[in-house]
């Protein structure tokens, strides 16, 4: 099924990340603000995308993959990350470089 890009330019997040403004940063974290922003929306994009049929393949990996009902994926993907992982990690400054994100 080939994919198409956004109908909308600037549609809302269907899972909007939640502001870190009031959040206490992670001390250690040494991403700079427009990396971790530059990262926010590379994550909105992903959650926001669909394809021509509305269909929206992100949703596959919101949390990680269950390894009782796929357990062959665990063979391919050695270190799977769910989104809602790399989502809370934006959240709580856990990223040192934009590398790791």
């Amino acid at each position: 099924m080939p994919f198409t890009k956004k109908v909308k330019e600037k549609s809302p997040s269907s899972t909007p990340l939640p502001s870190t403004e009031g959040a206490a940063p992670n001390e250690g974290s040494q991403l700079p603000e427009k990396e971790l922003e530059a990262a926010k929306k590379i994550l909105d994009a992903m959650y926001d995308y669909r394809t021509a049929d509305g269909f929206d393949p992100s949703k596959l990996f919101h949390r990680k993959v269950n390894k009782r009902v796929i357990p062959a994926y665990y063979d391919t993907i050695k270190e799977p990350v769910a989104l809602s992982t790399i989502k809370a990690k934006l959240n709580q400054r856990t990223y040192q470089n934009f590398s790791q994100f």
